[in-house]
Parts: C-alpha cells; structure tokens; sequence
C-alpha cells in the first residue's frame, strides 16, 4: 500500500473508529488504485484501541497519532502536511472504496488540468444513493 515514489497520498482521519478502520484499510487492499500510493491515517487521539489495531494489522499505514481530538480539519490538515504525493484523497473511516472509484476520481484530474478538487458520489451498502 505504500510504494517510494507515491502519486496519490491517501489521508484518514479517525477518532474513536477501531469498529470501521479494518473494513475501510481492507477495501484498499481489495480495490486499490492503479497507481503509486500511500494511505496514512492520523488519529485524533482515540481511546477505543484503533492507533494499537493499526499498528498491529496493517504495517504498511503510516501512523499520525495527534494526542487528542484536533477534529476533522485540522486532522486532515496534519496528515496531508505529511505527504509528498502530488494528490491527495481525503477518505472517512466508515468509507468502503469499490473497484476502480479511486481510479475515476485521478483520470478525472489527468483529463482535465484545470480541475483541482473532485469528489465521488456517495452510496450506501445497498448502492443507492446515501442521504
């Protein structure tokens, strides 16, 4: 999941998410994207055990453990602070990524030059759209 010359940094912000990070880190290794990337996970200072179970299950995470609650923003901004790819994907922990939704969202970037923010379409489990 974390190849040297990563394109694309994958940033999850946790607090508290031991009950979905396995899920969401697993659907990763399942779908992941095309090209070279690296997924770090900044925890804002959970107490459910979800930095040990990081640690513990997927080495190849790099680790940001903040020592409290920072809150989503400036979570993300500490963890992108800590990447050095030219993209960025901001990814919830309760999130299930599918077979080539990462892949979409960079050829989107790639065909369009002046686009510099995309997003997906959010569904539930049952594929229909989540409101």
């Amino acid at each position: 999941m974390q190849p040297a010359a990563s394109r694309l940094a994958i940033v999850i912000v946790t607090f508290n998410s031991r009950h979905d990070i396995d899920a969401c880190l697993q659907a990763l290794v399942d779908h992941p994207p095309a090209i070279a990337h690296q997924v770090i996970l900044v925890d804002n200072g959970s107490t459910d055990g979800t930095p040990d179970l990081v640690r513990r299950q997927w080495p190849g995470v790099v680790l940001l453990e903040t020592g409290g609650n920072l809150g989503f923003a400036r979570g993300s901004n500490a963890g992108i602070r800590a990447t050095a790819g030219e993209l960025v994907l901001l990814l919830n922990p309760d999130c299930l990524v599918t077979a080539g939704a990462i892949d979409g969202l960079v050829a989107h970037l790639e065909e369009r030059p002046p686009v510099a923010i995309v997003g997906p379409r959010i569904v539930g489990r049952d594929g229909h759209d989540d409101a």
